[in-house]
């Protein structure tokens, strides 16, 4: 059985939702048909129903998987949700999933911590280890290797590289590199040892720290080159060369050469070729990863907070633009995603309006694969551009009940019924007052609050014109129970 085979047969119908969350993946399992539509209370039981069936074809008694998670801590939370369920429900046989996690000082209620803290009796067994940061032992033997040289003759350098690092590895390794740029170590000539200046390496160790390594670096590097890094730190830790042409307003050849001295000078990796996107012209599909987050996280904090908002805006105007040139989908979430940052960063669009709508666009989107959280900041990054422009009524109206639906799917039940007493303000439209009255039913049954919902359901009725009793009513009920009962036969 091939793997294409074993694919089509676990996910069956569902082939179409999986691929509309992992595009890539119709290469493997063929062209499929879209996904059948279903309410979005089912979609995401679907979608984890699916995820599921997905990892347990492919792995097996004679092939079991080993599934890496890394840099969990930028996870949406409906992703680290389904990975949290997959754990509790050990709904997956032959499979290791290995996460890897940082913990910041507010991450104590995350739920992979809460989960590791109390496992479930029945759930996969967990096994928590934490990596702390080098210590001098530890940097002593990694100063070693990376250089080929005695261990005790290295020790005051590897000391001094650790303390420098805080610990961390990549930047250890990296200060080393810096310290050979500088000439503060160097080979010995006609032997494999090194020397070094220690006063000159005690003075650049008290200077050191992840900025600081960082800045050595993009001193080296054009101005062309930081420009081009900085909007790819705006963008994402992974990001695509094409969609960073279109936010830079830069031919795609040119983009791809300005980022060549960040690739040299490994703070970029770049990705395979189709990894990001299709085959095309040199350049097109063409991906970079930063090499550890802590650099891009370095990159974007030393971007002045009104520049960065500028860069979010023009990355995000430039993708919306192309978006509605080409009627791509692909750039619609990460359009939506740098508008957001703009606007967190309180820098506006010139264009509210169309911003708004895109915004609608995208929160529709993450409502319908049951990104939830994504979906809720969506939809209020556009209301409050409408807030804080011109009266949209049908904009605000779609931008309205997406979003009472997405805060119902976030357990968020009573600001999903304020916005929605605020849609029945603001229009006189029968049909609207009907769909309002349709979504209050259906997110008060998913509250259990069964009473709340048949009460909502008659509400909507008497806008029809059927003036129903009261549900808890019990003897005015009976007549029409009965008399439905005699049609029915």
């Amino acid at each position: 059985v091939t793997l294409r085979e074993s694919l089509q047969e676990a996910l069956g119908d569902g082939a179409g939702v999986v691929v509309q969350l992992v595009p890539e993946l119709e290469r493997v399992i063929g062209a499929v048909a879209g996904p059948t539509p279903v309410p979005s209370a089912e979609e995401q039981n679907r979608i984890r129903l699916l995820v599921r069936r997905f990892i347990g074809a492919l792995a097996g008694a004679d092939s079991p998987l080993v599934l890496v998670v890394d840099d969990l801590q930028w996870a949406d939370r409906a992703s680290v949700g389904l990975l949290v369920e997959l754990v509790r429900g050990h709904s997956l046989d032959h499979v290791l999933l290995v996460v890897g996690f940082r913990m910041e000082p507010d991450d104590a209620t995350h739920p992979l911590l809460e989960l590791a803290a109390d496992p479930p009796a029945g759930g996969m067994p967990i096994h928590r280890m934490e990596l702390d940061a080098l210590d001098h032992d530890g940097a002593r033997a990694l100063v070693a290797d990376a250089l080929g040289a005695d261990e005790v003759e290295s020790r005051p350098l590897a000391d001094a590289a650790c303390d420098a690092a805080g610990g961390n590895p990549l930047s250890l390794l990296r200060f080393l590199g810096v310290l050979h740029d500088s000439a503060v170590i160097r080979r010995r000539e006609g032997d494999t040892g090194w020397d070094w200046d220690t006063e000159l390496l005690e003075a650049q160790a008290l200077q050191q720290g992840a900025g600081a390594l960082l800045e050595r670096v993009l001193a080296r590097m054009p101005a062309g080159t930081i420009r081009a890094l900085e909007a790819g730190a705006c963008l994402a830790g992974e990001f695509s060369a094409e969609h960073l042409a279109l936010g830079l307003d830069s031919p795609l050849d040119e983009t791809v050469v300005a980022l060549k001295p960040a690739v040299d000078q490994r703070v970029l990796l770049p990705l395979p070729v189709g990894h990001g996107g299709g085959q095309g012209s040199p350049g097109t599909g063409l991906s970079y990863r930063f090499v550890h987050d802590r650099i891009r996280e370095a990159l974007y904090r030393r971007i002045p907070a009104g520049t960065r908002g500028r860069i979010h805006l023009d990355l995000g105007e430039a993708l919306m633009s192309v978006r509605q040139r080409r009627g791509a989908t692909s750039l619609l979430f990460d359009a939506a995603d740098q508008l957001s940052r703009a606007l967190e960063i309180d820098v506006l669009p010139a264009d509210g309006e169309r911003a708004a709508a895109l915004f609608v666009d995208a929160g529709r989107a993450a409502n319908r694969t049951a990104a939830w959280h994504t979906a809720v900041s969506d939809l209020e990054s556009g209301l409050r551009l409408l807030d804080a422009g011109d009266d949209h009524a049908e904009l605000a109206w779609r931008l309205q009940t997406a979003l009472a639906e997405a805060y119902a799917m976030c357990d968020r039940v009573e600001d999903a019924e304020a916005i929605l007493r605020r849609s029945a303000r603001e229009t006189d439209r029968l049909l609207r007052h009907l769909e309002i009255a349709r979504l209050r039913t259906r997110m008060l049954v998913l509250d259990s609050r069964y009473a709340d919902a048949v009460q909502a359901g008659l509400e909507g009725l008497r806008l029809l014109g059927h003036d129903l009793p009261a549900w808890d009513d019990v003897e005015a009920w009976q007549e029409p129970a009965q008399s439905a009962v005699v049609r029915m036969g």
